[in-house]
């Protein structure tokens, strides 16, 4: 996860927005790798491993043998990245996206190709595989578990797009 996004992560439990308390244990140039994010009011924590954050036990993901087959960076088609990237505006690079549910296919490309920070939420099976971004110096990171809303403080994406299946829970 790219350090600017990673400071503006936010407790997502219901109280005051409060911005999570960083502990880095290892950066890689301008991406934080592994560390921890901790609320001072309510005291939750959560980790960061591998770029990404995790609302859950990282030890508790998918396994290797459910996600078999499954090929993520080549999970979107040309036409429909181009429909994405005509709904979000993106006719410039720059800036982080949000994508949750199935558009959550298409973060590697974004990243990739057009130099743009993406952050996943929601169906991981649908998304980068866990660590993928920092893996291949690609700017991806997933955010993993139920938090109740996004989160990072307002204005940290320059576009989002949800799906039916995740709109409501998070908007």
């Amino acid at each position: 996860m790219r350090l600017e996004l990673a400071e503006r992560l936010r407790c997502p439990a219901s109280h005051a927005p409060t911005p999570l308390i960083i502990v880095a244990d290892v950066v890689r140039e301008r991406d934080l790798v592994r560390g921890t994010a901790g609320c001072p009011i309510c005291h939750a924590e959560v980790r960061i491993a591998d770029g990404d954050v995790w609302f859950e036990d990282p030890a508790a993901r998918a396994t290797p043998q459910v996600l078999e087959g499954f090929k993520r960076s080549e999970a979107h088609d040309a036409a429909g990245l181009e429909r994405v990237m005509a709904l979000l505006g993106l006719s410039e690079a720059g800036g982080t996206i949000l994508l949750m549910g199935d558009y959550a296919r298409f973060a590697t490309a974004l990243a990739a190709n057009l130099d743009f920070s993406v952050v996943t939420m929601g169906d991981s099976a649908l998304g980068p595989a866990p660590g993928t971004g920092v893996a291949r110096g690609i700017a991806v990171s997933s955010v993993h578990g139920s938090p109740r809303s996004v989160p990072f403080s307002d204005g940290s994406f320059r576009a989002a797009a949800l799906d039916d299946a995740h709109a409501a829970e998070v908007v």
